[in-house]
C-alpha cells in the first residue's frame, strides 16, 4: 500500500531533487571540460616540465645561442623540448653577443640536432636596427642558419621589405628573401615577383 506523501515532506523532497540536478550537471560539465589525451596541454603529457627555462648551447668552449623561456616540456620518446614564449640570443664566433634576438610564443628544440623552430609572433631584431617578424622560423645549429618558408617581413631605417622565404647566416649577417619580394623604400613601391 502507498502512502500519501504528506505536505511536510515536501520540501525535503525538493531539497533533494535540486541536489541530484546539480550533481548531475557538475558532472556533466567537469567532463565536458577534461581535454582528450591527445588534445592535453603538452606541459601536463611531457617527460619532465620546467616553470622557467634556460640553455646554453656551446661549440669547442664558445657559446653559440642562449635560449630562456616562461616554461618547458621535455618529451623523451620524441626527442624535443616544447618551449613558452621563448627569446634566444645569438652568439659571435667569439662566443660574444652577436646582436641578434630572437622571440616568438612557442618553439621547440630537437635535443639530438640541437635545431630550434619557433612559432606565433615570431621576430628577430639586430642591434643595428632592423626587424623582421614572420609566423615560423627555422634555426639549424649545424649550419648556423635561420630558415623560413613562410611569408616575412623586415622593416630598417624607411625599408619595408616583405616576401616569401628567408635565409638569414649568423655569422655573415648574410640575409635573403627568395620570393615575392615587394619592397617600399621611403614610400616608394619596388618589387620582384618569382614563381
Amino acid at each position: 500500500m502507498i502512502k500519501k506523501i504528506q505536505s511536510r515532506h515536501w520540501p525535503a523532497i525538493l531539497l533533494v531533487a535540486v541536489i541530484l540536478i546539480l550533481a548531475v550537471v557538475v558532472v556533466l560539465n567537469f567532463q565536458a571540460r577534461t581535454p582528450a589525451p591527445e588534445q592535453a596541454d603538452d606541459k601536463v603529457a611531457a617527460d619532465l616540465t620546467l616553470g622557467s627555462f634556460e640553455y646554453t648551447e656551446t661549440r669547442k668552449g664558445q657559446k653559440q645561442w642562449t635560449i630562456v623561456a616562461d616554461s618547458a616540456g621535455y618529451h623523451k620518446d620524441q626527442g624535443r623540448t616544447r618551449i613558452v614564449n621563448p627569446r634566444v640570443t645569438f652568439f659571435n664566433e667569439e662566443g660574444e653577443s652577436g646582436n641578434i634576438f630572437l622571440s616568438a610564443l612557442h618553439g621547440e628544440i630537437n635535443t639530438e640536432t640541437r635545431e630550434l623552430e619557433v612559432w606565433d609572433d615570431v621576430r628577430v631584431e639586430s642591434a643595428s636596427g632592423y626587424t623582421l617578424t614572420g609566423e615560423r622560423l627555422l634555426y639549424d645549429d649545424a649550419r648556423r642558419l635561420i630558415t623560413s618558408e613562410e611569408p616575412v617581413r623586415i622593416l630598417f631605417d624607411g625599408f619595408d621589405v616583405a616576401g616569401r622565404g628567408l635565409r638569414l647566416n649568423i655569422d655573415s649577417r648574410v640575409l635573403e628573401i627568395p620570393q615575392d619580394v615587394e619592397a617600399h623604400i621611403d614610400g616608394r613601391l619596388m618589387e620582384r615577383k618569382t614563381e
